[in-house]
């Protein structure tokens, strides 16, 4: 039988991302969470705003693939926005 051969372990280079999760809601103050129910309300009506008519042009005429893109690129960036504001104010925690 052949002898087995240990392979070097490569480590790629990275800048380390911090990982986040929800702070549970007994952990938020009451305030935390009257802002974070406004924020989810608003958050979710902008989402609604963007996609009802995406979905809507979608199922009748359809969209190409530029429009995809874009309508795709701005739920991320909705998503983003609310990630951020929520982290910025104590509602995630670092893993």
């Amino acid at each position: 039988m052949g002898r087995a051969v240990a392979l070097p372990v490569v480590f790629k280079e990275e800048s380390m991302v911090t990982e986040y999760r929800q702070k549970a809601p007994r952990k938020l103050t009451g305030e935390q969470r009257q802002f974070k129910s406004q924020k989810d309300l608003e958050y979710e009506m902008a989402v609604h705003n963007l996609s009802d008519p995406f979905y809507e042009k979608k199922r009748t005429v359809g969209v190409n693939p530029g429009e995809q893109e874009a309508y795709t690129k701005a739920k991320a960036k909705l998503w983003d926005d609310y990630r951020n504001w929520a982290i910025e104010n104590g509602l995630y925690e670092v893993v």
